[in-house]
Formats: structure tokens, sequence, C-alpha cells
């Protein structure tokens, strides 16, 4: 399911959805519609990944579920321990130069071990 909240954004998905069926020579059976309202999932299901590392949200003092819900340094780092980018693109990131030592170092093994792996549950 791709949502949009304008014509400019439908045109964009409804490409992609053709480019897609082209490289992969099948019917792709994703459905595109207009965004209509957003229902966040329960506190839990909220950065779910992230959660798994308790030692590192502590250490940057990221405690609260309405910080993880709504920071963007939890968005980031969720998707770092969750396979969502490479060790370069890590490594590149401003956010390494705000981590100390062993933040930056479990972090970077998280990284290497997920690398590629995606958001997928």
């Amino acid at each position: 399911l791709i949502l949009y909240h304008d014509e400019e954004q439908k045109t964009i998905a409804e490409k992609s959805r053709v480019h897609e069926q082209r490289e992969r020579g099948e019917h792709l059976t994703t459905t595109i519609k207009a965004f209509e309202k957003f229902y966040p999932a329960e506190d839990y299901h909220q950065k779910y990944r992230l959660r798994l590392h308790p030692w590192l949200l502590e250490s940057l003092g990221i405690t609260s579920d309405e910080v993880i819900k709504t920071s963007p340094l939890a968005a980031k780092l969720n998707g770092y321990v969750a396979g969502a980018a490479t060790l370069e693109q890590f490594e590149s990131d401003d956010l390494c130069q705000n981590l100390n030592e062993k933040q930056y170092q479990y972090l970077k093994e998280c990284v290497i071990k997920t690398q590629g792996t995606g958001l997928y549950c």
C-alpha cells in the first residue's frame, strides 16, 4: 500500500509501480490511494528494533515513549540497528560526531551485523 498526499506523490508512486513491474516482469498488487488518516501503533511497536538496545537508548538519554516516537534521532538509530544502512552510510553520518567512543563502537557493531537486512519484521 502506498499512500499519497497530493497529485505529485500519486504520479511518482504510479510511475514507480510501473517501473518495478517492468523490472520484475510481473504484475504488482501494490495499491495506491489517497492518505486519509494516520493511526499510530501502540507505544511498544514504535521503534521496535531500537527498543531491543536499551543500553544505547539510556546512554543517549532517550528514555520516554514520547521521545522514542517523535525523535528524529531515534528514527535514525532505529534504521541503523535494523539494517537499513551500510557501514559507509553510517560512518559518513554527522551523527557519529556526537557519539562517545562506546556509543559509536556499539552502533557500528550493530550496523555491521545488520547492514542490508532492511526493516522487515
